[in-house]
Parts: C-alpha cells; sequence; structure tokens
C-alpha cells in the first residue's frame, strides 16, 4: 500500500507543519480521487466575464430557420441597422416560440411576423419576400409537427 501513495501536501497543523499523504486511486476502485476533495493553493484566479444566457435548444432553431437564405442581404445593412435588424430577428424567434407552446397556431400570424420582420431589408423584391416568408412559416411548422414539442 505504500506504492499508492505518490504526492505529500504540507498542512498547518497548528506551529506545527505535517505533510499528508494523497492517496492515488486506481480507475476501477470506488471513491475514484475525482471524488475526493483535495485542498489546491490559493492563487488569485483572472476574474472571468459573465457567462451569457444559455439559449434553449428550440430557440437556436428557430433563429436559424429565420437566418437561412438572407445572408447577403443582411451584408448589404449598415451597422446600425444590422443590430436593430438582428434585435428584432431575436423578438421575433422569441414570439415564434411562444405561439408554438399553444395548442392551436394561426398560421396566418406567423406569417405576418415573419414577413413584417423580413420588410426591414433594403431593396427586396415583393416576391422574394413573400416566397421567404412562405418558406420560413412551412419550415417552422414543420419543427411543430416533427414532434420536437417545445416545452414549457
Amino acid at each position: 500500500m505504500t506504492e499508492q501513495f505518490e504526492k505529500k501536501l504540507p498542512v498547518d497543523k497548528g506551529a506545527e507543519r505535517a505533510e499528508q499523504p494523497i492517496e492515488a486511486l486506481p480507475e476501477t476502485m470506488p471513491g475514484k480521487a475525482e471524488d475526493q476533495e483535495v485542498a489546491q493553493p490559493s492563487t488569485p484566479s483572472p476574474v472571468a466575464p459573465p457567462a451569457a444566457p444559455t439559449r434553449d435548444e428550440e430557440l437556436v432553431m428557430i433563429e436559424s430557420i429565420l437566418s437561412e437564405d438572407i445572408y447577403v442581404l443582411y451584408n448589404e445593412l449598415s451597422e446600425a441597422k444590422k443590430g436593430e435588424f438582428r434585435r428584432r430577428g431575436e423578438e421575433v424567434a422569441v414570439e415564434i416560440k411562444q405561439m408554438l407552446r399553444r395548442a392551436k397556431i394561426k398560421i396566418h400570424d406567423l406569417y405576418e411576423l415573419i414577413r413584417n420582420w423580413l420588410l426591414m431589408l433594403p431593396k427586396i423584391n415583393r416576391f422574394f419576400l413573400e416566397q421567404e416568408a412562405k418558406l420560413k412559416t412551412d419550415k417552422v411548422l414543420q419543427l411543430k409537427r416533427s414532434g420536437q414539442e417545445i416545452e414549457k
């Protein structure tokens, strides 16, 4: 058993310094070393920026559906308009997620929500706008029907 004692850490006990052995446990043995708390030397760690709020998978899927095929038009926007378009797109995605939580979905309302968001793009052809809004509406509805229910 003395072979298992590999490292020794100093532990303060009053004025005396004693060394406490740390046991290296094999991987198959219950109560692995990772389950035991080992005193780590305290070093000041850099302050990490606050973590961004975690985004749920459904919201990410809705946003990816909304952002399909409009990358070129989005790049033509000024920086201020890009920020406003992105912010409104996130709001639309949240509204769509709330719509999908309901038992009944008013397809026309979903279509109008997406269409009005796409109207923020400059130089957009009316027929392209109608087609994109319809395609995005169909994909969102397919997401709902595919069994990936939006949980409350």
